[in-house]
């Protein structure tokens, strides 16, 4: 009988050639999905309108710094399920547009936004009852060219029976 000279250990192909090119090919499969979410996700990096981004963003700096120089002051509690703001140093005698917006975090059906108006140096505002949480309290004020804007500011409202 004919008998083979190699022993069994050595008569298999040796594997690790197969190993490494599957590696290969399971490392650029991965690279190639990576690259289509990277193609197919948009990205709040880039912007349509940029420079339209950033001259609303200028305008809001520009709200907040009239806050600190014309010296508003702004007190805002939640009490029995409400929330209540108080506006005092504003300017005498100018009707003033008042845009108060309470955002519900996790919730926008409950999102709150009114429209107000009011003459005199200090305003005053209650919410309605509000569903306990954390709210975002933003107030846009304007009183002729000048634009003022607070918050946002997180508001805890405590449940009320």
């Amino acid at each position: 009988m004919f008998r083979s000279v190699m022993s069994p250990a050595f008569s298999r192909l040796p594997s690790w050639p197969a190993v490494i090119i599957s590696s290969f090919i399971a490392l650029a499969l991965f690279d190639a999905v990576i690259v289509v979410l990277a193609i197919s996700t948009r990205t709040a990096v880039i912007d349509e309108d940029p420079y339209g981004a950033s001259q609303r963003y200028e305008q809001i700096i520009d709200a907040k710094r009239a806050v600190v120089r014309d010296r508003l002051v702004s007190s805002i509690s939640s009490e029995q399920g409400r929330v209540a703001v108080v506006l005092s140093g504003l300017p005498r005698d100018q009707e003033l547009e008042v845009k108060l917006t309470l955002l519900r975090p996790n919730d926008a059906d409950l999102d709150l936004r009114e429209s107000l108006a009011s003459i005199g140096s200090e305003f005053r505002y209650i919410s309605p009852v509000l569903r306990q949480g954390m709210w975002l309290l933003s107030i846009d004020l304007r009183s002729g060219l000048t634009s003022y804007r607070i918050g946002p500011e997180k508001v805890i409202v405590r449940s009320y029976p």
